[in-house]
């Protein structure tokens, strides 16, 4: 079935006009007819079954059938995320948006090997959330995670103030990511915040601040992992652990 993207408050009672985008795709790319089966979802646990009704390629008429509201996922999944170079960020943010992720924040580390240029946050963002908007029409996810605007780490960091919240890496007081979650899980967190480096990792003034801010480290194994499989490897083990 087509799975198409609706915004929130787009939504209408008995049928819904899609965005010049979406129509355009559905009715130019996918060569939709009227009466083809549609679902529609809006990234915010919403989702409509519906009938292609009138195949406007500039505003498209989906008929609804029958609706229904996903439960948020438990615990929130917050990814701090240093971007990975080119597709390997957009793989990533797919994966993500897969596996289950709310909220997904780019900071920028002192080694980060991919940069944001100053200015160009907002572009950068709008990119991102097109990445995980169509991760979610395809994985059939209801929940679209939100793309914050690329920041600095020590503003992501007082962001998370107070916040369960972990990180990889290597060093000799790590305790396993398992135990990790589970402890965090069982003193009632409702969210957990993840923090993942760069290729070069954090600097040892970097970790040093999440340590004092209680942010806890965990190891993800035995060998080094790169960011984009750290942050699977971890979204996956809050997955399985909350649900």
């Amino acid at each position: 079935m087509i799975t198409c993207w609706v915004e929130a408050a787009d939504w209408r009672e008995g049928a819904v006009v899609l965005s010049r985008g979406e129509s355009h795709h559905l009715v130019r790319v996918l060569r939709a007819r009227p009466g083809e089966k549609v679902r529609l979802v809006d990234g915010a646990g919403r989702q409509a079954d519906g009938v292609l009704d009138a195949a406007d390629p500039h505003g498209a008429t989906v008929a609804i059938h029958a609706v229904r509201t996903a439960p948020p996922l438990r615990p929130r999944r917050i990814l701090v995320q240093a971007p990975a170079k080119g597709s390997r960020m957009d793989w990533l943010l797919e994966k993500a948006t897969e596996i289950g992720c709310d909220e997904i924040w780019p900071v920028m580390t002192a080694r980060a090997v991919s940069k944001v240029a100053p200015g160009e946050e907002e572009r950068k963002r709008l990119r991102w959330e097109a990445v995980v908007r169509a991760a979610c029409k395809q994985s059939g996810n209801p929940w679209c995670p939100r793309i914050a605007l690329p920041a600095g780490f020590d503003e992501c960091l007082a962001r998370a103030a107070g916040r369960p919240a972990l990180f990889g890496c290597l060093t000799p007081e790590a305790k396993p990511l398992k135990a990790t979650v589970r402890e965090m899980l069982a003193g009632g967190a409702e969210e957990i915040l993840v923090f993942i480096g760069p290729e070069g990792d954090f600097t040892e003034e970097e970790t040093a601040k999440m340590l004092a801010a209680g942010v806890k480290p965990v190891t993800l194994g035995p060998t080094v992992l790169r960011v984009e499989t750290a942050a699977v490897y971890t979204l996956s083990a809050l997955a399985y652990e909350g649900n």
